[in-house]
């Protein structure tokens, strides 16, 4: 849970926090939420979510927004790729993002170029389908052009840090190429077995089970 009582008087795009009002329940049965009271620039006050304005989800007024806000320059606020950079400014520059230490919080930056959103959507260009997000091809590396791609769900699921890969490639592209569960692949792997002989191994295993099932019957 935030604790707003340590943010009074702090500031988020164009709100300050002027009050913590408590946790308070929508609905009888829903989960308690920090609420404050925020004042944006020209003076307009209201009444939000702690988590919606310490993590970029709210800026500024309905008004200041109108006049304002990136939306009325490029019209694009509401689609898939302005909120992809979107994010990406979150992840590397707000530290009260929940995700932060993942990102700015271990020394990833977002190129000077993509700070304005333009040149971030004549780099990247829309995404190829709905399922596709951005994806850093380097996952140590920057938010940059030459570091970035849009990929699908199963592309990021490749590219974590902690994806194991094995002859160069991935262990759930072995998975893929052979057909053996990875978990298996990963057991021998760790005995310091090839995936020739991974797969030979396999292979002679599944034969034994075949001949028995003949036998048996």
């Amino acid at each position: 849970m935030v604790r707003a009582k340590e943010w009074v008087g702090r500031k988020f795009g164009k709100w300050t926090i002027i009050e913590d009002l408590g946790t308070h329940r929508s609905k009888p049965n829903s989960r308690k939420r920090r609420r404050v009271k925020v004042k944006c620039e020209c003076g307009y006050t209201a009444v939000k979510r702690v988590e919606n304005i310490a993590y970029g989800g709210s800026k500024q007024c309905v008004s200041c927004q109108s006049k304002f806000s990136d939306a009325v320059t490029h019209g694009m606020s509401n689609t898939k790729v302005y909120k992809a950079w979107q994010h990406i400014k979150w992840r590397v520059t707000n530290p009260n993002y929940s995700l932060y230490h993942a990102y700015g919080g271990r020394g990833i930056t977002m190129c000077k170029r993509w700070e304005e959103f333009e040149n971030f959507y004549e780099d990247m260009g829309d995404p190829p389908n709905s399922s596709c997000s951005i994806d850093r091809i380097d996952v140590d590396g920057n938010y940059c052009p030459e570091n970035c791609r849009w990929a699908t769900p199963k592309q990021q699921a490749r590219n974590k840090r902690n994806t194991r890969w094995i002859e160069g490639k991935s262990l759930a592209e072995w998975e893929e190429i052979t057909g053996i569960p990875h978990q298996y692949i990963s057991y021998h792997a760790d005995r310091d077995r090839s995936i020739e002989s991974i797969v030979d191994r396999w292979n002679k295993k599944e034969e034994k089970k075949l001949l028995k099932n003949k036998i048996d019957k």
